[in-house]
C-alpha cells in the first residue's frame, strides 16, 4: 500500500487495512507494556527498583492510572497467559484484559481461579466480541461461579456494592 500523508484521501478498503494495521501496532505496544510492567515488578520485588507503575509512568511519559493498567493486565495474563498471547498476536485488544481485570477486581481467590479455569473458552469469545459484550459475558460467568462458592446472589450483590468506587 501507498499511504497519503492523511487518511482523508484513502478509500474505504485502504482505511480498513490502516485501521487495521494500528491495532496490531496498539497490540504489540500493548502487549510490550504489559511484560516491562511484569518485569518491573520483579525488580521492585527483589529491591532493585521503584515500583512498577512508577518506573512506567515516569519513563513511559504515561499517567499513573496508565501505567496502574498495564501491571492489571499483567495480572490477567499471569493467570490467564493465553490472552497475553492473543494480545500479542492482536486477536484480542487490551480492553478485552481490562473487563477481565474489573470483573474479577472484587472476586474471592476461590471464584477467580475458578474464572481463569475458562481461559481458553472466555479467549474464544473475546476474538469474536466487543469490549462490552465480553465485559457482560465476564459478569454473568463471575455472578455464576459467586453463586456456585457461595450458593447467594444478595451476598455477592452487596460484596460488589461495598467494593465499588464510584460515589454519588
Amino acid at each position: 500500500h501507498v499511504f497519503c500523508e492523511k487518511p482523508v484521501c484513502l478509500n474505504e478498503a485502504e482505511l480498513a487495512d490502516v485501521v487495521a494495521a494500528t491495532a496490531r501496532v496498539r497490540s504489540w505496544l500493548d502487549t510490550t507494556a504489559l511484560r516491562g510492567a511484569r518485569r518491573g515488578r520483579h525488580l521492585a520485588e527483589s529491591g532493585r527498583a521503584e515500583p512498577a507503575s512508577s518506573l512506567l509512568a515516569r519513563n513511559g511519559n504515561r499517567s499513573t492510572r496508565d501505567a496502574s493498567q498495564s501491571e492489571r493486565r499483567d495480572k490477567v495474563a499471569e493467570a490467564m497467559p493465553a490472552f497475553e498471547d492473543g494480545l500479542g498476536d492482536g486477536r484480542v485488544s487490551a480492553g478485552h484484559l481490562d473487563a477481565i481485570a474489573a470483573t474479577t477486581r472484587a472476586a474471592p481467590s476461590e471464584v477467580r481461579a475458578a474464572f481463569a479455569a475458562h481461559e481458553h473458552e472466555l479467549l474464544d469469545f473475546a476474538v469474536g466480541e466487543s469490549v462490552e459484550g465480553f465485559t457482560r459475558r465476564c459478569r454473568a460467568l463471575i455472578t455464576e461461579l459467586t453463586t456456585e462458592f457461595t450458593g447467594n446472589d444478595a451476598s455477592e450483590l452487596d460484596r460488589l456494592r461495598a467494593a465499588s468506587t464510584i460515589r454519588r
